[in-house]
């Protein structure tokens, strides 16, 4: 394992549920395998879990796991803004 992966609480999003997932890797494990991680992870929630929309947040400046996540076939929703730009994040979603 190179990092820390996990999956959130379930959110009620209507005629289905859906979960966040996150991630950590030490900078010492950047670029070594974070995309199949995520991957697992994805394949876990769809089949085991029976989700029907996963989620993910992305401070802005994080290049690397937007790539993460797009290499996933997340798609970018949208950007919540702070209002002061001190924690404003991305949504990516799937």
């Amino acid at each position: 394992m190179n990092g820390r992966y996990g999956i959130g609480r379930e959110k009620e999003q209507g005629v289905g549920k859906g979960y966040p997932i996150g991630y950590f890797l030490a900078e010492s494990n950047w670029g070594r395998g974070a995309t199949e991680a995520v991957s697992l992870l994805i394949r876990y929630l769809f089949t085991e879990a029976d989700v029907n929309r996963i989620q993910a947040e992305v401070m802005p400046r994080n290049e690397a796991s937007k790539k993460v996540l797009l290499k996933n076939g997340f798609i970018k929703e949208g950007t919540l803004w702070s209002g002061k730009g001190i924690v404003d994040l991305e949504i990516y979603s799937m």
